[in-house]
């Protein structure tokens, strides 16, 4: 199951899963080198899936833990990229709104 509902009718993702707007649905939660089948699932910002993987896009690399992917002049992607944003501000509003869909 990758969803709990509440009697009030409100869902979230379970543990190990997130949630990524449009998609109204969770993903499950994949970090860079892991295997995945959509780039939904890889957590790292600037990473996606390729070759059945999760890996940072072209311009990154990832870094010396695996934990993040930081671009060919050595920044980071900016920590307030659109995914950081819906995951911390967007997506905890959004789910007091849902009904369980999922």
């Amino acid at each position: 199951m990758t969803a709990t509902c509440g009697a009030d009718g409100l869902c979230t993702c379970s543990p190990g899963y997130h949630h990524i707007t449009p998609n109204s649905r969770c993903f499950r939660d994949v970090g860079l080198g892991d295997t995945c089948e959509e780039s939904a699932e890889c957590l790292v910002s600037s990473a996606a899936c390729s070759l059945g993987r999760c890996q940072c896009e072209q311009g990154f690399s990832p870094s010396e833990d695996n934990s993040k992917c930081i671009g060919e002049n050595g920044q980071e992607p900016s920590q307030y990229s659109l995914r950081v944003l819906v995951i911390t501000f967007v997506l905890p509003k959004m789910s007091e709104y849902f009904k369980c869909s999922l």
